[in-house]
């Protein structure tokens, strides 16, 4: 199993005044049912597939381009993370003593950084064959961290598309072992059906 990458490509991520020395983020890590964009095939989330992993009590952290020291994470109860119809919401404490905050915080406000990403682990998926191409909808996944990001993850140069070529791949690949499972089976079926035949010529 591949870890998965993908963007909110319109993300809401906004800003509560600073207490206590805490600044609170709140906004959408994932959308569902919005097609990606760039991508080999065309995909979307479906609403309840964050459902089990959050149940499951995973351990996610919110990073700054899927990489570093974590601003805020849930098992430290820095990070809250829950599904409603819109998506993946989150809200994040960030300690405004950090560094790695210092440095967040002023392209938050100016919106610099207004891109969200989520880090995951497919448990379960569909695909479908549509006119457009070929669907997938990520029915569970398993969340590993969300993230700020400063590019998106679809264009070409990015490893998370590589990662979606993959996926794609095994998918057609997979397909494809079908077509010969079935036509394996079609020509056990014929041969079987033509002994029967012969065998009863010879009885007659």
């Amino acid at each position: 199993m591949e870890l998965e990458r993908r963007d909110v490509l319109v993300a809401e991520v906004r800003l509560d005044d600073a207490t206590g020395g805490l600044q609170k983020v709140r906004g959408y890590a994932a959308v569902f049912n919005r097609l990606a964009e760039g991508m080999p095939f065309l995909e979307e989330i479906a609403p309840g597939a964050f459902a089990k992993t959050l149940a499951d009590g995973a351990d996610v952290r919110l990073l700054v381009n899927h990489d570093g020291l974590p601003l805020a994470r849930t098992r430290s109860g820095t990070l809250t993370l829950a599904e409603d119809a819109k998506g993946l919401f989150f809200e994040a404490e960030l300690d405004v003593s950090d560094p790695d905050t210092q440095r967040v915080l002023p392209k938050l406000r100016r919106r610099d950084l207004d891109q969200m990403s989520i880090g995951f682990i497919t448990i379960s998926d569909r695909w479908e064959r549509q006119e457009s191409g070929n669907k997938r909808t990520l029915l569970e996944v398993a969340l590993y961290d969300i993230s700020l990001v400063t590019f998106p993850a679809y264009p070409q140069t990015s490893v998370s598309l590589r990662t979606a070529q993959q996926v794609y791949d095994s998918y057609v690949a997979g397909q494809q072992e079908l077509g010969n499972a079935a036509e394996i089976e079609r020509e056990r079926a014929l041969r079987a059906h033509r002994e029967r035949f012969l065998q009863l010529e010879l009885r007659r």
